[in-house]
C-alpha cells in the first residue's frame, strides 16, 4: 500500500454560525504534499444528528488535481482531524456555552502530518 504525507499548515474559517437550528461551518485548509501547495474546502452539513458540528463527519472537497491520485475517505479523514485540531472542542479555538455565534475569516496556523493512501496505479507526482 503507497502512501504520501500530507503537511498540513492552516486553516481559515469562512464562515461558522452556532448556537442555531442551522449550526454550519465553511472554511478553507491548506496543505503540502512533496513541496507544492493545495488548497480543500470543508463544510459541516447543515442539521447535525446532536445540534452541534462536533461530532458529524465534515464534507471534505479534495482538489480537482488529487482526485486521481489520493484515496477520497483516508483523505477526509486525515483533514477533518486536522481542522478539529484547530477548531472546536479540543481545538485551538474553543467555543463552550456561546448562543448564535457567528464568526467570520478566522485564520489558524498549525502543523500536523498525515499519511494518506495513494491510488494504485496514480503514477509519480
Amino acid at each position: 500500500m503507497n502512501k504520501v504525507k500530507i503537511k498540513y499548515c492552516s486553516a481559515r474559517t469562512n464562515t461558522q454560525v452556532m448556537g442555531t437550528d442551522n449550526e454550519y461551518v465553511l472554511a478553507t485548509v491548506y496543505f503540502n504534499i512533496k513541496g507544492l501547495s493545495y488548497e480543500c474546502k470543508v463544510q459541516q452539513p447543515q442539521g447535525g444528528s446532536d445540534g452541534t458540528y462536533e461530532n458529524d463527519p465534515l464534507e471534505v472537497f479534495m482538489p480537482d488535481e488529487l482526485k486521481n491520485k489520493l484515496k477520497y475517505e483516508p483523505f477526509r479523514e486525515a483533514t477533518e482531524i486536522y481542522y478539529r485540531m484547530c477548531v472546536g472542542s479540543n481545538g485551538m479555538f474553543q467555543i463552550q456555552g456561546g448562543k448564535n455565534i457567528s464568526l467570520t475569516s478566522l485564520f489558524y496556523e498549525k502543523n500536523h502530518v498525515a499519511e494518506v493512501e495513494l491510488i494504485s496505479g496514480s503514477g509519480a507526482w
